[in-house]
């Protein structure tokens, strides 16, 4: 079956250009030291261009998602995590579309697994927080929120969800400090 064929090329294409970009392309490096016709400058250009390429998997996503077909998107969700089980952002967007998708149990458990897998994902806790906050587990909201400024002090968007959170609560005064202190780490 052609399709499978393809597939299994694509498969093979992607975890190449991963093992090339997790050895800082040595070999493409060493190419471009030793030639005399190729100009160095464009060794960071090939390098941002073939991440492009490996990062585009991530716009047939949205794509599959934005036309509507959520199990094509899925299936690239399942073959990202195959070649690299731990990325944070694979986990977390695939939550967030599962969560759009009403799936919420099945969000919240990718969403931990990711935040287990990668305690420094900031955007994972604000993702689960949310979930938790539209829950009315404000308690938990609150924990996910603050691990994601521990994790990153600067993730002015946890601080300003954390603000609407205080806020919607009563806690204006709360609300307020973590308002300044999202604009303050967006500068």
């Amino acid at each position: 079956d052609d399709t499978v064929e393809s597939e299994g090329l694509w498969r093979g294409v992607i975890l190449t250009l991963c093992l090339a970009w997790a050895s800082q392309f040595s070999v493409i490096k060493q190419i471009y030291n030793s030639s005399e016709l190729l100009d160095p400058s464009m060794y960071s250009a090939i390098r941002f261009s073939i991440c492009g390429i490996i990062f585009s998997p991530a716009i047939f996503r949205a794509i599959y998602w934005k036309k509507g077909k959520a199990k094509e998107a899925e299936l690239s969700y399942k073959d990202g995590l195959y070649y690299n089980p731990r990325n944070p952002y694979l986990m977390q967007s695939w939550a967030v579309m599962l969560e759009k998708q009403g799936n919420i149990r099945r969000a919240k458990k990718m969403l931990t697994e990711s935040v287990r897998a990668n305690p420094s994902h900031a955007a994972s806790w604000v993702a689960l927080a949310r979930i938790n906050q539209r829950e009315g587990s404000l308690s938990a909201a609150r924990d996910c929120y603050s691990m994601a400024v521990d994790a990153d002090p600067k993730a002015y968007v946890a601080l300003q969800a954390w603000g609407v959170l205080e806020s919607e609560d009563g806690n204006v005064r709360i609300a307020r400090e973590l308002y300044r202190r999202s604009w303050e780490a967006s500068k």
